[in-house]
């Protein structure tokens, strides 16, 4: 039972946040990299023209959830590789504990088409970006796992186990994302960035609790709430063939005959806007205070229907279970019987819990914008930046926090090298690393990972990440003209620099020239 109990909250934990994702977090330390304005469309690449290749053009990809560690799970306590359900374990309270009132997951993937940018000198730089984008989220209350490791199977509280579970919750929508952005420098102080999006959706599904109650014991579960869920989805004559039945039931999709039918596949099911704002301030050349705010904007699912429902009785529950009867003749347990009866009942109060009120056709979902805010100071004429990074995402009414610390170094001006450190995030067990290689004409490559994992443990013989609960990896591949250089390393770009050949290690004000030259700075005006 222990193993069966650890493959479920696997899954739930782990297989689950496979599909989330969002932009790197080293990212933000990596200045050469063209695709550094997804962070903060203000950050103006160096390249003064870029083009995308397809797919590896800028593609991310994360793992992780809010509250655990694999080390939650699985441990080694005595020289012994044990789950937190092993009798000589920490047991279920500890595990318990690590997990927040709402767990969250997250989808947020994005895989790029085609990009493109380019600067117009003293007009700021210009970006086209179609990219294809998965996003999405799911809560799951503490409740729910509180009931799952044993408040349904046994009176753990030596009689009925109450739990609210308005919280449980998931939606996951798939939509194209065509990009205008622009950005300009205004001065060696201040810069201005913004990003208009254009949504195209494809598909979008989402359940959401207005009430949910458990009351439930061994032999009997009393649920009521009411709450609904949302579909749009590209299938022939939809809306119109699925419903509440259908989705208890099971349901065929619809078969391809012909160009009519694919064409119907990649028909938009809703259309909507966003927009990207960020700004960048400097008070001093070696300083950088940066702030943005991104994905602000909804789709409207025209195709959509939202099914309201309610759910309000009494079933029965999985019973106590004589776990001898799950004994084969050689004396192992079979998990797979065990498994196979509690399906068949957890299926019968499924198929009878939910009844349909009434349904409504075409809906709103709102995205998940994120809130980016940087400091980050450089020296030795920029080869070598420190600097600290917020991210936080708001998911529905959560908000799911990182705060990272980070460091580059750029020996050249078409090398850099950036590593960064999560504090909220890993259990302090990972690292995230960059490389930039930016050539002058050529290519430009970007290379991401966060949340490295420095500790593994094994189970079964199978490596686990032990102490992150996140993984982030990032291409990018870009042909790159032209570079907005800093020839003599004073800190002030060549297109503000008034004095561009200024001795190396020389103070310089935010001009570029030598401080007892101001009044001659002043007379050049």
């Amino acid at each position: 039972m222990n193993k069966i109990k650890l493959s479920i909250l696997s899954v739930v934990l782990f297989g689950a946040t496979l599909l989330q994702a969002q932009e790197s977090n080293t990212l933000y330390f990596l200045e050469n990299s063209p695709m550094r304005h997804y962070i903060n469309p203000a950050f103006e690449p160096l390249s003064k023209m870029y083009l995308s290749l397809p797919v590896i053009g800028y593609t991310t990809a994360t793992v992780g959830n809010n509250s655990l560690t694999m080390s939650n799970l699985v441990y080694q306590k005595d020289g012994k590789t044990m789950t937190f359900l092993h009798p000589d374990g920490y047991g279920m309270d500890e595990f318990l504990r690590h997990i927040r009132p709402q767990m969250s997951v997250n989808i947020d993937t994005r895989i790029n088409l085609l990009s493109f940018g380019f600067s117009i000198k003293d007009r700021g730089y210009f970006h086209l970006n179609i990219n294809e984008r998965m996003v999405g989220d799911a809560g799951i209350p503490k409740g729910l796992m509180e009931f799952a490791l044993g408040g349904g199977m046994q009176d753990i509280n030596g009689g009925i186990n109450s739990y609210d579970l308005q919280q449980l919750q998931a939606r996951v929508s798939a939509y194209t994302e065509f990009a205008f952005g622009y950005s300009h420098q205004f001065n060696q102080h201040w810069s201005f960035g913004v990003t208009l999006k254009f949504l195209y959706g494809t598909a979008y599904a989402n359940m959401t609790q207005n009430d949910l109650h458990l009351d439930a014991s061994a032999d009997e579960w009393a649920l009521r709430g009411n709450g609904y869920m949302q579909i749009a989805a590209p299938l022939k004559n939809y809306p119109a063939s699925i419903a509440i039945e259908d989705l208890k039931t099971g349901f065929e999709l619809p078969s391809l005959n012909g160009y009519a039918d694919i064409m119907e596949l990649i028909k938009p099911n809703g259309l909507g806007g966003a927009i990207d704002l960020g700004i960048t301030y400097k008070p001093i050349k070696m300083l950088q205070i940066s702030a943005a705010v991104t994905d602000l904007g909804f789709i409207r699912w025209n195709k959509g229907q939202q099914y309201n429902y309610d759910v309000n009785g009494v079933y029965d529950g999985v019973g106590e279970f004589d776990y001898g009867e799950y004994v084969d003749e050689t004396g192992q347990f079979d998990s797979n019987r065990l498994m196979d009866t509690v399906t068949t009942r957890l299926t019968n109060v499924y198929s009878t819990a939910l009844q349909q009120t009434d349904i409504k056709k075409g809906f709103n979902n709102m995205l998940s914008p994120t809130l980016n805010v940087g400091v980050d100071a450089n020296f030795w004429g920029n080869r070598v930046g420190v600097g600290v990074y917020s991210r936080t995402k708001f998911v529905g009414g959560s908000a799911l926090e990182e705060l990272i610390f980070g460091a580059a170094f750029r020996p050249f001006h078409w090398l850099q090298l950036a590593a960064s450190y999560s504090l909220f995030n890993g259990k302090s067990g990972n690292i995230g690393a960059a490389l930039g290689i930016v050539t002058y004409e050529g290519i430009g490559l970007t290379l991401t990972a966060d949340y490295i994992p420095l500790y593994y443990a094994h189970y079964d013989k199978i490596p686990l990440p032990y102490k992150t609960s996140t993984i982030n990896i990032g291409l990018g591949l870009n042909i790159v003209i032209g570079h907005n250089r800093d020839k003599d390393k004073d800190g002030v770009r060549d297109a503000f620099d008034l004095c561009p050949d200024t001795p190396r290690g020389m103070k310089v004000n935010d001009k570029g020239c030598p401080i007892d030259e101001q009044q001659h700075v002043e007379n050049r005006k």
